[in-house]
């Protein structure tokens, strides 16, 4: 039986990790996949602005990916406080 996310996430919600493993074997690719693909999107925009005097590739490329994340973050932040609408906290075993 295939069940629906809005089950699993209530499940989650009251703190089954079956579930959660669940809900992220199945969303884990597609959100990789879109930080991923933004990411390598930022690299080639800037590529002029890489500089290895300055540092390696991997941690310019990883300031690229986490600076996006935040990105998101704050996005989502700024939702909820127009909204009034919160999202579960992301840290896990906070209630």
């Amino acid at each position: 039986m295939d069940l629906s996310d809005d089950f699993l996430m209530a499940r989650v919600a009251r703190g089954d990790s079956a579930a959660f493993e669940t809900i992220y074997d199945r969303h884990a690719a597609i959100v990789l996949g879109v930080l991923l693909q933004e990411t390598f999107w930022k690299v080639w925009q800037d590529a002029s602005a890489y500089s290895q005097q300055r540092g390696t590739f991997t941690s310019w490329i990883l300031r690229i990916a986490r600076s996006l994340a935040i990105q998101a973050q704050n996005a989502e932040q700024m939702a909820i406080a127009v909204t009034g609408t919160e999202k579960p906290s992301r840290n896990l075993g906070q209630k």
